[in-house]
């Protein structure tokens, strides 16, 4: 039985989205023999969606990585000019320390969040 071309380009998609044979059964209601004719027919298809999909995802990520290092950059602007205004004489130790403390966490984190991104995107 012959399958409209919406649900072929449905296949194709969804298995270039990395969806397993089951699940595109599930979700076009297509018999798997008729799926796996359609992916083997258009594997160099199935294959460039793919990598385009990747490279999106990829430059999602990143732009929603620098966005967030943007922010803690910010965030960090706005702690220094607060620290700029802070009269440190009226601030406990403990109070000092714990601020120290958070401070050099969130760096540490940054820090760390960034070499995994390099290391990701290699």
């Amino acid at each position: 039985m012959a399958i409209s071309k919406q649900k072929e380009q449905d296949i194709i998609l969804l298995r270039a989205e990395g969806y397993s044979l089951d699940k595109i059964k599930e979700k076009v209601k297509v018999s798997k023999p008729t799926i796996l004719k359609i992916v083997k027919e258009n594997e160099s298809k199935i294959s460039d969606l793919r990598n385009k999909i990747d490279k999106e995802f990829i430059q999602d990520y990143k732009a929603l990585r620098i966005k967030r290092a943007k922010g803690i950059i910010n965030a960090l602007e706005k702690a220094y000019e607060a620290m700029d205004k802070t009269v440190y004489e009226e601030l406990s130790k403990k109070e000092l320390i714990y601020f120290i403390s958070t401070m050099e966490g969130r760096l540490q984190n940054l820090r760390t969040s960034m070499k995994e991104d390099v290391v990701e995107n290699y």
